[in-house]
């Protein structure tokens, strides 16, 4: 059971809890404003771990999968074990748009979708083009040296931004999912339930050093 924190609403969760996410009504194509220690290409693959920010840190492996209450074709990310079925744990970034590596059976690459804000959720369209597509610029892998900079230097970034990520539990039905949630807000109950709500970072490992 993930532990309690604080956080306000925003009128952009409203909005999007009447349609499930994956709409036009999130912004779709504003590129990265990076910070200067980031970068936005990282051919080689890597996988995600969310590292909470209480001492001693939790860690939770990263996987793309499911919410019942959203779109077929749209993936989010979230803990890998909390998921029924992982679509990927892997992942390239080109210009700042990320791509999984699928797992055998998943029917292909899924694209980052939009740009994050306030209340969402980091959400993926599925895509039958094994190789490319139109994936959205939205991510930066920060250097970082705190709070876990010296085990875990790389650090996902929406913009500059790498302290605004939280693992949520989402109930997705009653078949509960832990998911990462851009800047949560307070009084949220759909799609995650805000008072679940636990600070993290999110770190990029690379799969080659």
């Amino acid at each position: 059971m993930l532990t309690s924190a604080a956080f306000a609403f925003s009128s952009v969760v409203v909005s999007a809890l009447a349609t499930p996410l994956g709409s036009t009504l999130l912004e779709k194509r504003t590129p990265p404003a990076c910070a200067w220690n980031s970068v936005t290409n990282v051919t080689e693959s890597f996988t995600l771990l969310a590292v909470g920010r209480n001492d001693p840190p939790t860690l939770t492996p990263l996987a793309l999968g499911e919410l019942d209450a959203f779109q077929p074709g749209i993936r989010i990310i979230a803990s890998a074990a909390s998921l029924s079925k992982n679509y990927g744990t892997n992942f390239t970034m080109t210009d700042g748009a990320m791509y999984s590596i699928p797992v055998d059976g998943s029917g292909g690459v899924a694209l980052s979708n939009y740009v994050p804000t306030s209340n969402t959720l980091l959400e993926f369209t599925a895509s039958d083009d094994s190789a490319t597509g139109d994936a959205i610029p939205a991510y930066c892998e920060l250097f970082n040296t705190s709070p876990h900079g010296v085990t875990y230097p790389y650090t996902l970034a929406v913009n500059a931004d790498l302290d605004d990520f939280a693992l949520c539990t989402a109930p997705n039905n009653g078949k509960p999912v832990d998911v990462i949630v851009f800047a949560p807000d307070s009084g949220v109950t759909d799609p995650y339930d805000a008072s679940s709500c636990v600070p993290v970072s999110v770190q990029v490992l690379h799969d080659c050093c």
